[in-house]
């Protein structure tokens, strides 16, 4: 399992200009992925609802279920707050990425621990190393800063919230969660990451 799938869940919902995607790749790289390769190796083996998850995020379904929720005026709230800050967010999730991602990772039918998995992967990532090359990041890349003071704002986390409260994206929602995915997690991690910068 590679460390860029988790960078991509902790920053779905959005994609980014490409100075900030190498900025957070970089960070990425810098971090130490044998722990996070040991977790997703142990999930892989005994949490089912773990390959399910993997299976919907290296399917169509995910796809299918972003262009669905980029007609819906909660999510495109968000998305026009973004590009109003300079993020580039005309293909929400950088389809390849993803799938390079997952490319090592093979489908598996079964049922119950991303959410797990996740929250694991939390505990072993370098909070202080992370938080050390955001400061640097932050400080020598002009589209890195703006991109952080954006989503830094209660603006920010108030469409979020809107957006995650929509009535029109229950749908949406459900799917993930049959999927073994919880939203209200990676709305929760990503706030993390962002206090974190």
């Amino acid at each position: 399992m590679n460390l860029n799938i988790v960078l991509f869940v902790l920053f779905i919902g959005q994609s980014l200009c490409n100075v900030v995607n190498d900025d957070i790749k970089a960070i990425g790289k810098s971090v130490n992925k044998a722990p996070i390769e040991e977790i997703a190796a142990k999930h892989f083996v005994f949490d089912p609802n773990f390959r399910k998850a993997v299976k919907f995020l290296k399917g169509s379904g995910l796809k299918e279920l972003v262009k669905e929720a980029e007609t819906k005026p909660e999510f495109n709230a968000t998305l026009q707050y973004l590009r109003d800050n300079g993020l580039d967010t005309d293909d929400i999730i950088p389809w390849s990425y993803l799938q390079k991602s997952l490319e090592d990772i093979q489908d598996y039918n079964g049922v119950d621990t991303f959410p797990k998995f996740l929250e694991e992967v939390m505990n072993v990532l370098p909070q202080q190393s992370i938080k050390q090359q955001i400061k640097s990041y932050r400080s020598r890349d002009k589209e890195f800063e703006n991109f952080f003071q954006a989503i830094k704002t209660d603006k920010f986390r108030s469409l979020v919230t809107n957006a995650r409260k929509a009535s029109s994206l229950e749908e949406e929602i459900r799917v993930l969660s049959e999927n073994g995915i919880d939203i209200d997690q990676l709305i929760n991690i990503l706030f993390t990451i962002i206090a974190w910068g």
